[in-house]
């Protein structure tokens, strides 16, 4: 089964990471869909977007909570 393309979605759909900075650099942006998740480069919005199955992203997430990189 093939991920989703969320690629280019509505710009309400992304999430700016909670980690921001004020100025909206060094951080990341994620939009989500039942199977996939999208994450871009906030600076560089028009660049690349990395789309990988939401299992991946929550694993990911749950290491690096733990620190456990």
């Amino acid at each position: 089964m093939s991920t989703p393309d969320i690629s280019r979605r509505s710009p309400r759909a992304w999430r700016t990471s909670t980690y921001s900075d004020a100025n909206g650099g060094h951080c990341v942006e994620v939009a989500t869909e039942p199977h996939a998740t999208a994450i871009r480069d906030t600076q560089n919005r028009h660049h690349t977007t990395l789309t990988i199955p939401n299992h991946e992203w929550h694993a990911f997430l749950h290491h690096a909570k733990h620190d456990a990189f």
